[in-house]
């Protein structure tokens, strides 16, 4: 499923299917991608996620945030600031201009975070979509 030169296809379509269904279909690629890299990390680290810090563009989507949580089946911490790298490269600058005074006084700074917690478990929607990746190797 992490072959580049794979072409995709959407299967299954009815008179039914609407753009909602191709939507969707497209988040839950996202955290089923997610979910395939993090149990490949767990099992090399043989350490399990219990929580996990998300930042980016696609955390405005609470929605996806959320199957993102049901799929992984933990906590996920979603900050104010969706583009912390930004931020970092800003906190660093102020500590250099001597706006802080050290590490600790950016650390001491207040974090507002929305918690996501799991409120379904996708495993079995996972392992189908796992069969038909496989399907297709």
């Amino acid at each position: 499923n992490w072959d580049m030169s794979r072409r995709g296809e959407i299967k299954g379509l009815t008179f039914s299917t609407n753009k909602n269904h191709i939507v969707l279909a497209a988040l839950e690629s996202v955290a089923f991608q997610l979910k395939d890299v993090i149990l490949a990390m767990e099992d090399d680290s043989k350490v399990v996620l219990s929580e996990l810090m998300v930042n980016g563009g696609m955390t405005a989507n609470s929605f996806l945030i959320q199957l993102i949580a049901n799929t992984l089946q933990c906590k996920l911490n979603k900050g104010n600031t969706p583009d912390v790298s930004a931020l970092g490269a800003g906190l660093l600058a102020a500590l250099h201009a001597g706006i802080f005074a050290n590490l600790d006084e950016i650390k001491s700074l207040k974090n507002h975070f929305q918690i996501f917690e799991p409120k379904a478990n996708h495993h079995q929607h996972h392992q189908e979509w796992l069969r038909h990746i496989k399907a297709k190797a």
